[in-house]
């Protein structure tokens, strides 16, 4: 799972012919990432990859997973099945020693990896984190977000859309709305139900 800005901003570098640009994290203090699983990648100054691999022991790069490239990167798999060599990090090591291996840094973007149980619980609470606004005030990061961020868990496992939410809360804002009267309310609590649906 990956934050779509590395992926559009991606999009929008140029790949040369003959080239293959990997997407690397430079955060080597990233929480997420499993140190034992994780693809391991040494940059040099000029943003190429010098070397890659899980079990390299000099790297300064974690590799996301996500790439731009070229022809040339099919190529170089098939040399290096021929080798009996079949990662996908065996192809880039190929271009590497080339020098037809760049990088790309996603400058803090979230990533993870998802292979089991634990990092999927990972990922589900960074997603969850993300739903918070640096706009909210007080009542809302208090109030409001926790309930909204606890409803919006439950509903995912429910599988319930975005438009069905969209319109059950449609539906408390009218039903809320035919309740505004003196003294009464119930009002108050549909409409701040509804409110927590929709944010």
């Amino acid at each position: 799972i990956f934050d779509k800005t590395i992926l559009t901003t991606l999009l929008q570098e140029k790949v040369v012919d003959g080239e293959v640009m990997l997407a690397v994290d430079y955060n080597l203090e990233n929480k997420t990432v499993d140190i034992d699983d994780v693809t391991k990648v040494l940059v040099d100054g000029n943003n190429r990859i010098v070397n890659i691999g899980k079990k390299i022991k000099k790297y300064n790069a974690y590799d996301t997973g996500v790439f731009l490239c070229s022809t040339a990167l099919f190529e170089a798999l098939e040399k290096g099945s021929a080798r009996g060599e079949t990662s996908l990090s065996a192809g880039i090591k190929i271009l590497a020693k080339k020098k037809k291996a760049r990088i790309f840094d996603i400058k803090g973007n979230y990533w993870i990896d998802i292979d089991d149980e634990k990092a999927f619980r990972k990922a589900e609470n960074i997603l969850l984190a993300n739903l918070k606004k640096t706009s909210d005030g007080p009542v809302s990061r208090r109030l409001n977000r926790p309930i909204s961020i606890r409803i919006s868990k439950y509903l995912l496992k429910k599988h319930i859309t975005p438009n069905q939410i969209t319109f059950f809360a449609f539906i408390l804002s009218v039903i809320g709305a035919l309740f505004f009267r003196p003294l009464l309310y119930t009002n108050c609590i549909l409409l701040r139900q509804s409110s927590y649906r929709n944010s």
